[in-house]
């Protein structure tokens, strides 16, 4: 008979499908704000420019740098509304999935119905936000926009004084939006990841309960990925069981409920760890196994 341990780790495959597609969705939003990009400092070049550059005094005198700026920024506020609604579809479908597979992957392998019922509304509210975080991520998405709009207006006006052409500035614009969208991709992934484990946790409380009425023992260990890119410190941290108030202890020090929840940035950014979970009445002392390689690359390039 296969673990639990197996068959979460094979859910948490499934949760990872769902949150790729969210990336894909991310990345498409800034494909297509690069291309209207490109369009308005291509209609600014074919109207304007003479012998390849466009003249300061004409782009400041009829206000054409200005309304150029003003178009990037109703730009990227579009682009800006779009990450947030991905983003925010990420964080709550990866919550309910991750209730409710860990739900189905405990019933599956007990055979008891442990009782799950309908999610508490309150719950996905809970998804949306990060307690350990001092920063909201809707904040650090904020300041990804607005950043990425203070160096296109930068770029456009050095463009337009050292007197670029429309082929060296648009390489240097999609250079800064690659950029951001590696930035935005950095917070989807972190916040995504931090709320299915929170959804495995809120799972595995119910199981715990329902389990000690039933005289069941439960345990809940950490599964680190196991590739190159995962840290020193998670490496160390495969296979720890929870202590009696279901804490996990970081080897920097700090502890945590779960993977991606400690609040120390350098610990949850990108995180990829999991929690699994055992009955070792009805599994046996079985040996902990590893935790399953994910795949995908953690950049994107848009050109």
């Amino acid at each position: 008979m296969d673990s639990l341990t197996k068959k979460l780790l094979e859910i948490d495959q499934a949760l990872y499908a769902h949150e790729w597609a969210q990336q894909e969705a991310l990345v498409a939003a800034y494909k297509e704000s690069l291309h209207q990009m490109r369009d308005s400092m291509g209609a600014v070049y074919r109207k304007y420019a003479e012998g390849g550059k466009l003249k300061v005094g004409e782009m400041v005198q009829y206000k054409r740098q200005a309304n150029l700026e003003r178009q990037v920024t109703g730009q990227l506020k579009a682009l800006g509304q779009k990450t947030n609604k991905i983003t925010r579809k990420a964080l709550i479908d990866g919550y309910k999935e991750s209730y409710y597979r860990t739900g189905w992957g405990v019933e599956t392998f007990t055979g008891i119905d442990m009782r799950f019922g309908i999610m508490d509304p309150e719950q996905l509210k809970a998804a949306l936000v990060n307690p350990m975080s001092k920063i909201k991520w809707t904040e650090s998405a904020a300041n990804t926009i607005k950043q990425l709009n203070a160096q296109l207006k930068s770029t456009i006006s050095t463009s337009i004084i050292q007197g670029r052409g429309y082929v060296e500035t648009n390489k240097i614009i999609g250079k800064q939006m690659n950029m951001a969208a590696n930035r935005s991709m950095r917070i989807l992934r972190t916040e995504t990841h931090r709320a299915q484990v929170q959804g495995r946790l809120s799972s595995l409380d119910k199981t715990a309960t329902a389990a000690e009425r039933l005289g069941l023992k439960m345990t809940r260990s950490w599964s680190s990925t196991s590739d190159l890119r995962t840290r020193d410190t998670h490496i160390t941290m495969h296979g720890q069981q929870a202590d009696k108030d279901n804490r996990f202890h970081l080897p920097t020090g700090g502890s945590t409920d779960g993977p991606g929840l400690s609040g120390i940035p350098e610990e949850d950014i990108n995180c990829r760890c999991s929690i699994v979970a055992a009955f070792p009445d009805l599994e046996g002392e079985a040996e902990f196994e590893p935790g399953q390689k994910i795949e995908g690359s953690n950049l994107y390039c848009l050109i």
